[in-house]
């Protein structure tokens, strides 16, 4: 079995509890509400920065990932852990994300950008919207 040690910035140990908390603290540093969540979640190199900035202040990709477990939220997008650390928002599944959107899709976009949905959204469904920050989607057309 496999288990992610949270640590403190000074180097002790930390409950995920205490993890969560201290998340939740540093989180209006990198956003001010849901909607700049939203925004910067929204695009691929805005949230990369995000994620970058987190890893940075010790909320790294490995620590978002167990704190997913800890939530019950391995289907969910890490959108979904930091809604959920910063305004109690239920996580939604890729799927019950994706199939959300596909209503909207259908109506706001050609049949060209709707192709690329139907193309892209299983890549999500598998592996979360980080499989489809720009670097990987050259990989996914070349």
């Amino acid at each position: 079995m496999i288990a992610t040690a949270f640590w403190h910035p000074d180097g002790t140990p930390m409950s995920a509890q205490q993890f969560m908390e201290s998340l939740f603290g540093k989180l209006p540093d990198f956003f001010k509400d849901e909607a700049e969540l939203r925004a910067l979640w929204s695009i691929p190199d805005t949230r990369k920065k995000l994620l970058e900035g987190l890893s940075d202040k010790g909320f790294g990709h490995d620590k978002l990932t167990e704190m997913q477990r800890i939530i019950s939220a391995e289907n969910s997008d890490l959108f979904d852990v930091l809604a959920y650390v910063a305004y109690a928002l239920p996580p939604l599944t890729r799927e019950e994300r994706a199939t959300r959107a596909k209503v909207s899709i259908s109506k706001q976009f050609s049949s060209k950008q709707q192709s690329f949905w139907n193309l892209s959204s299983p890549i999500m469904w598998a592996s979360g919207l980080m499989s489809l920050i720009r670097i990987n989607l050259r990989r996914c057309f070349a």
